[in-house]
């Protein structure tokens, strides 16, 4: 790599060469490759953590597909498992309107992930309350998605009173 100084004195222009220190690009290509090393087993383990038991030992290398995606249950079980703390898992409402025909599948949603929990982890039955509100014309949505704000409030409410008199 050159350099231009000027002498500020004599106005002489001087090309100064400096070299490259290879020993430091070295080191660094070295470090960078112990910081794959050490990091492997840790990035390993964190993507089996979120795939079912089966198919970790099915294939331990393979990222998460939809199929063997579990999601936060293994945390939560673990949770469970290893403190005696209140674990809460609240089922996702119902959809109202052109959304209806989805229904289907945020309760095939519910009932997979309810039953990968852990028996010990309360489950709150939001789905039932809130398609009952819906079905009695007690609560609403505003676009057939999203709950106005007496519907909220009283899923809210819901929620709190099953938190608080299990």
């Amino acid at each position: 790599m050159e350099s231009v100084v000027i002498n500020s004195n004599t106005s002489e222009k001087k090309k100064v060469v400096t070299k490259k220190n290879t020993g430091n690009t070295i080191i660094f290509l070295v470090l960078c490759a112990l910081v794959v090393v050490f990091l492997y087993p840790i990035a390993f383990i964190v993507i089996n953590s979120f795939k079912g038991k089966f198919f970790i030992s099915d294939n331990p290398f393979a990222l998460p597909s939809a199929e063997t995606f579990v999601g936060m249950t293994n945390y939560v079980n673990g949770l469970v498992q290893q403190y005696d703390i209140p674990i809460y898992y609240m089922t996702i409402g119902p959809c109202n309107g052109h959304w209806e025909q989805k229904n289907s599948e945020v309760l095939a949603f519910n009932s997979a992930l309810t039953q990968m929990l852990d028996p010990k982890v309360t489950v709150i039955d939001a789905y039932s309350y809130i398609k009952n509100g819906l079905d009695s014309g007690l609560f609403a949505t505003m676009d057939g998605l999203h709950y106005d704000y007496y519907t909220s409030k009283a899923i809210y409410e819901f929620m709190v009173e099953q938190v608080t008199n299990p």
